[in-house]
């Protein structure tokens, strides 16, 4: 079901004007920003490096010696506990989450401007509602048109559990603090379910309407499960501590993680999260960069634009100027980040620029004179 509205708004010259100032203001906030995100980005610890250091042991057998250190303990995570709520019997599982989502109300809006030759824009706004399933429906009196677009309050919300003890062998582990391995989602059958009044099981979810899948209207609700199971095969990161293994901090972070994979295998994973979110980040970086340059240059962008085929030229070959600008700051950014969180590497290319001055300045001495034949 997708419904459509749009606006038409007219802004004039000096209402451009003023958009760009607080447009440039806006700009060098992401410029400055771009510049603390990448430092804090290169400076970010990979925990696989850390992990490397960690000493593999079997969590069936008590080891004293290794009190204090990083461990990388094999074993069973298990609790005595079990998880449940209003439509789910207690079950065996370490950590539970309920997803409720309602089939609600989106709106969407592209807002496209056009300059007018007299120096003013005009903006046409299309906006598009459709319905579909979600765990956050939008608050529909904000929408731009709310009529015949309601979207009622969920009567259940979404929820997350997780047991208060559990044990890996003969070390104690907190469960709160741990980051367990990936959820699975449950699958739902009358066994597991509680028969709630008014709620129907289809296709593994539970809905408060029958045919609310096939059929969906808005306000109808839809709840799936998922869980990490109990009684688990892991690999344990941490630091030992008397019959405790606990979170262990070192470079200000923090490493206290299970997975279903062994000691490999996991710090292979790691280094592949720890890569990934590098990359995004020093892209993101470049991007606020670029934008911000952009945007900062806002005020000269509006004058121009009292010219509207000027204008239109000078913006695109403005940003297409800012673009090797921005790409340089960051790479040069990135470079003394990672110089200045990484003294070793620092000292090595302090050396080699040293090196290398030494080697160009007596390669540009003159030769000594040959002496007079006797």
């Amino acid at each position: 079901m997708t419904d459509h509205y749009s606006t038409v708004t007219r802004t004039g010259c000096l209402g451009n004007i003023m958009n760009s100032l607080v447009g440039a203001l806006v700009g060098l906030g992401l410029f400055l920003g771009s510049f603390a995100l990448l430092w804090y980005n290169e400076g970010r610890v990979n925990l696989a490096i850390i992990a490397q250091d960690s000493v593999p042991i079997s969590a069936t057998a008590a080891q004293p010696a290794l009190e204090g250190k990083l461990v990388a303990a094999t074993g069973t995570l298990a609790s005595k506990e079990t998880l449940g709520d209003t439509f789910l019997h207690p079950g065996d599982y370490l950590m539970l989450q309920r997803v409720v989502e309602m089939y609600a109300w989106e709106e969407d809006s592209r807002s496209t401007t056009t300059k007018n030759r007299d120096g003013s824009s005009t903006t046409r706004t299309p906006y598009s509602y459709d319905t579909e399933w979600t765990s956050d429906p939008e608050d529909s009196s904000s929408f731009r048109q709310e009529s015949g677009h309601h979207n009622p309050p969920m009567s259940t919300e979404g929820a997350r559990w997780t047991v208060g003890q559990t044990a890996l062998g003969l070390y104690a582990v907190a469960p709160a603090t741990l980051t367990l391995p990936d959820v699975q989602q449950l699958s739902l059958n009358g066994d597991i379910v509680r028969a709630e009044k008014g709620w129907h099981l289809e296709h593994n979810f539970l809905v408060d309407r029958p045919n609310a899948l096939s059929s969906p209207q808005v306000g109808d609700l839809r709840i799936s499960y998922y869980a990490v199971p109990n009684r688990i095969d892991v690999t344990l990161f941490g630091r030992v501590q008397g019959d405790r293994i606990e979170p262990y901090v070192a470079k200000g972070a923090t490493l206290y993680r299970a997975f279903t994979a062994n000691r490999e295998q996991a710090i292979a994973t790691m280094n592949t999260e720890y890569t990934i979110m590098l990359w995004v980040l020093r892209l993101v970086g470049f991007l606020m960069m670029w934008i911000g340059m952009y945007a900062s240059c806002g005020p000269l962008n509006a004058l121009l634009d009292l010219v509207p085929v000027v204008g239109t030229i000078s913006n695109l070959l403005l940003a297409l100027l800012l673009l090797p600008a921005a790409l340089t700051l960051s790479i040069t950014t990135i470079v003394i980040s990672m110089l200045a969180h990484q003294p070793l590497l620092l000292i090595v290319v302090v050396a080699l620029v040293f090196g290398g001055v030494i080697v160009w300045s007596r390669m540009r001495q003159p030769g000594s004179a040959a002496l007079p034949a006797a």
